[in-house]
């Protein structure tokens, strides 16, 4: 499904691990990273992610990123938490 098309994704706790780590993806205005620090997010659990707008125009050298809702599950509770995450346009 192209980025552009918005539908719900999955995403495991590692693949978010990527993103948090991902070099190219500095300029994150809503980052992963506090969620999985805190030791929030369930790892052995799957969350939901799914675009919502495209992040204005690209700087020069800067990859293409999207606001998204995440749907994570809370780390021992079995609940889901909403937050809003930026994501590279090629982790969708």
């Amino acid at each position: 499904m192209a980025a552009e098309e918005f539908g719900v994704r999955v995403a495991s706790y590692g693949q978010l691990l990527e993103v948090r780590d991902d070099p190219a993806h500095t300029r994150a205005r809503a980052g992963v990273g506090p969620l999985i620090d805190s030791g929030r997010l369930d790892r052995e659990g799957l969350h939901l992610v799914m675009p919502m707008v495209r992040n204005g125009v690209p700087q020069a050298g800067e990859e293409p990123s999207y606001r998204c809702y995440l749907w994570f599950l809370e780390r021992g509770r079995g609940e889901r938490t909403l937050v809003l995450v930026d994501l590279s346009e090629r982790r969708l």
